[in-house]
């Protein structure tokens, strides 16, 4: 990837409003958070509005550092673009776009003077790259996703810290108790239910794993996963063969709630969903399960990690321990293929993945349990 040294220095008097740009899923969102945190102590008085899709706004709507949620939807209609248009044409002194896709660069050309972003290296998207006054190119191999936010920040000459502080619910601190979770340690979290197939383990697999950590450990477990029909008809597949204490949560709790009901837990075992990713930054104990995912651009982010601009946690295979988080990764030698499942299409299966065994994780979730 080549580099650029070309910075826009914008004193923060003349950015009073800034418009930053993550139109993607909910995990996307969450590794904007550092960069985010960044713009904000280099600008601390400006108005900082994040445009996101709608349906991911729950938790950086509680965030400090960000002042307003703008969303649109996943696939608008003309009219939807139009309002949205509307809303903020003109409006911002500086927008950023974290992502090098077609529409997130043109919100940007639409909302300010100063654009920044990076982008795709070919022909193909050449010509973005003048509706962008200053971008980095897009390295989606071997640059992990929070330190590419990170670059496209840098180039306001900003020095850059990778710490990750999302300040959970600073905003508007959430006092209802969690009664659904266990009043009582110790509990671990199980993810059970990502977006697609080819994140997914197998259900024998947890049940065997929560059969361990009832017997062996005295660890109560709790199933989460998200609102569709198919996730939740899956937990209660789950729940045929679990312990008799284990608590099914599927998609009963948001993820607003879900971050404090993960601050109470003795570990949490997912595999690449947006929430393996909250538990990492939140500093919980997380077991992350992965197969075909490119873990050096997508693995879950320890709290507290430091590294410099080019460096990532993961290597692209192997498994190991960061500080709060174990990355458990498939042994065979396909891995990571990164292709959507071993039939090369979300809703196929990945046997990387699904032929891990319980046994395997029990012994990792071990290492992070004090």
């Amino acid at each position: 990837m080549s580099s650029r040294v070309i910075m826009i220095k914008i004193p923060p008097k003349q950015a009073s409003r800034i418009l930053v740009v993550c139109t993607r899923r909910i995990g996307d969102v969450l590794l904007s958070l550092p960069a985010i945190k960044n713009l904000r102590i280099a600008y601390p008085d400006s108005v900082i509005d994040l445009l996101l899709f709608s349906g991911t706004e729950g938790i950086p709507s509680q965030i400090s550092y960000i002042d307003n949620i703008i969303t649109v939807t996943e696939r608008p209609t003309f009219a939807e673009h139009c309002k949205l248009f509307l809303n903020i044409i003109f409006k911002y002194q500086l927008s950023i776009s974290f992502l090098p896709g077609d529409r997130p660069v043109i919100y940007c050309w639409v909302a300010a003077r100063i654009r920044l972003g990076s982008l795709i290296m070919t022909r193909k998207h050449a010509w973005k790259r003048k509706l962008l006054s200053e971008w980095v190119p897009h390295d989606d191999l071997n640059t992990h996703t929070v330190i590419m936010n990170l670059k496209v920040v840098e180039l306001l000459g900003i020095k850059t810290n990778v710490n990750v502080d999302i300040e959970l619910f600073s905003k508007k601190k959430i006092t209802q108790n969690i009664i659904k979770f266990p009043q009582k340690s110790p509990y671990a979290v199980f993810h059970i239910s990502p977006k697609f197939n080819y994140k997914q383990w197998r259900i024998r697999g947890w049940q065997e794993l929560a059969k361990l950590f009832n017997e062996e450990l005295g660890i109560q477990v709790v199933l989460v996963g998200g609102h569709g029909v198919a996730e939740k008809q899956y937990g209660l597949d789950l729940m045929q063969s679990m312990p008799p204490d284990t608590v099914n949560l599927v998609g009963q709790v948001s993820l607003t709630k879900l971050s404090e009901g993960l601050l109470g837990t003795a570990i949490y075992v997912g595999t690449d969903t947006a929430v393996t990713h909250l538990a990492a930054m939140l500093g919980v104990p997380t077991l992350a399960l992965y197969g075909p995912s490119n873990v050096k651009k997508w693995g879950p982010w320890p709290k507290n990690y430091k590294a410099d601009s080019s460096e990532t946690p993961w290597n692209l295979v192997g498994s190991k321990r960061i500080q709060n988080v174990y990355l458990l990764q498939g042994i065979k030698d396909c891995v990571p293929c990164m292709l959507e499942g071993c039939e090369r299409h979300p809703r196929s299966n990945s046997v990387c993945l699904r032929d891990m065994s319980s046994q395997r994780v029990f012994e990792a979730a071990m290492v992070m349990i004090d």
